[in-house]
């Protein structure tokens, strides 16, 4: 993966596509918990410091943080002071069936409103899933074109062959594997592990663009517009970080006692401080959609509902490949390292060239939190292993999170 939302992306992204061709190191699960510690509160300053501005309103006086797409909703619905007929409309079915509209999806958002122009913002951090499942998307389009490449150079004539094709991807994967073909970053890029949107009157759109732009700590890199189910405008936007010893100062004077949580002692957290932030890039990458409450509205509660949009990805040739599966659930792995109790990586359970069950997400879980999950409702712990299961104290709620994404600064 190369998250472009971090400071440590580059050694990051060497370390995953490693991992990808099952060549961990020493040190790799210590690294990786301290960019999801660390990384986050590096950026969250700037992140707050330029939509404070845009939106003329206080962040630490008026966001609210939101952990579930029905708690975002709701809130979706109490801000839009204006709704058009069809939106009246779309907020008039969700009332009558809200349990049609995946209401336990997690999120880990924060959302912000400048009441009188009504203009909103949520900003949220991609959860460990859809960065896995897109990063899997994106390899898999690369081992593809690889295999395709090869059938045609190979035997033209089974080009098209299904299993001739499976074959060439598990014989790409190894290549991959052997160092004998490389992911480039571009292959692996993600520039919207944080997004923002920015809802608005369509009048007001263009104002706040301009505001984005005229931040001296921000350059809008890439301009598109979407036009489909719904539309929008998307800027890639980057961030100047706040000045490194700045930076050092504020991480060594927060509370780090929760780091003991995710495997690392707080006093070593605290010594890793200053290299991990001096050797750093001096800025990161979030992605900003601009969009009317009109097509905001339609993207949530109309025709295209993030969730089916999931659902209809998941359902994508490409998404339902094998290679994708194991690409995916390596990712997987890695990113739920970053959240476990633990930092110790071992011998990698997933290689490219393997064949595994999407299933086989609830081991990975199990194995990082020490946990013993049964395989079916008849299974029953026999008396010699009834003691050696149960944890001194494993507070697997409080730990494991849906994304490796802000929190509130000094809490445990």
């Amino acid at each position: 993966m190369y998250l472009t939302g971090l400071t440590q992306r580059d050694r990051l992204f060497e370390l995953s596509t490693r991992w990808l061709a099952g060549h961990p190191r020493t040190g790799d699960g210590r690294f990786v918990t301290e960019v999801f510690l660390l990384d986050p509160l590096i950026s969250r300053p700037a992140v707050e410091e330029l939509f404070s501005a845009v939106l003329s309103t206080q962040w630490a006086a008026n966001a609210r943080q939101v952990r579930t797409k029905d708690e975002l909703r709701r809130w979706l619905m109490s801000a839009c002071r204006q709704p058009s007929e069809r939106s009246r409309d779309l907020l008039s079915r969700f009332r009558l069936h809200a349990e049609q509209y995946f209401p336990t999806t997690p999120v880990d958002a924060f959302v912000l409103e400048e009441a009188d122009v009504f203009t909103a913002a949520m900003i949220r951090i991609k959860s460990i899933t859809r960065l896995a499942e897109k990063a899997a998307r994106l390899a898999t389009a690369r081992i593809t074109k690889e295999a395709q490449t090869l059938a045609v150079v190979s035997d033209p004539s089974e080009a098209s062959s299904q299993e001739r094709h499976v074959e060439l991807e598990r014989q790409i994967c190894e290549a991959f594997e052997l160092g004998q073909l490389r992911f480039e970053r571009e292959d692996l890029r993600i520039d919207d592990l944080i997004g923002v949107k920015l809802a608005a009157p369509a009048r007001r759109l263009d104002f706040l663009e301009w505001a984005i732009k005229a931040q001296g700590t921000a350059t809008v890199v890439e301009r598109t517009s979407h036009r489909g189910r719904y539309n929008d405008r998307q800027l890639v936007v980057e961030i100047d970080t706040p000045p490194v010893g700045l930076t050092i100062d504020r991480l060594l004077a927060l509370d780090w006692s929760s780091a003991a949580a995710r495997g690392i002692e707080p006093d070593d957290l605290r010594r890793a401080i200053p290299q991990y932030v001096e050797s750093g890039a001096r800025s990161f990458t979030i992605e900003i959609i601009l969009t009317t409450w009109e097509e905001l509205l339609e993207s949530e509660f109309g025709q295209g509902m993030h969730e089916e949009r999931v659902l209809r990805q998941r359902e994508t040739g490409l998404h339902r490949s094998q290679t994708t599966t194991s690409v995916a659930l390596a990712l997987t792995h890695l990113l739920l390292l970053a959240v476990s109790p633990t930092v110790e990586v071992g011998d990698l359970p997933i290689r490219m060239t393997g064949r595994y069950l999407p299933e086989t997400a609830i081991e990975l879980i199990a194995k990082l939190y020490g946990l013993e999950i049964a395989h079916s409702p008849c299974w029953t712990e026999n008396a010699a292993t009834r003691q050696s299961l149960q944890p001194e104290s494993t507070d697997v709620g409080s730990s494991l999170q849906v994304s490796p994404g802000w929190r509130r600064e000094g809490t445990q």
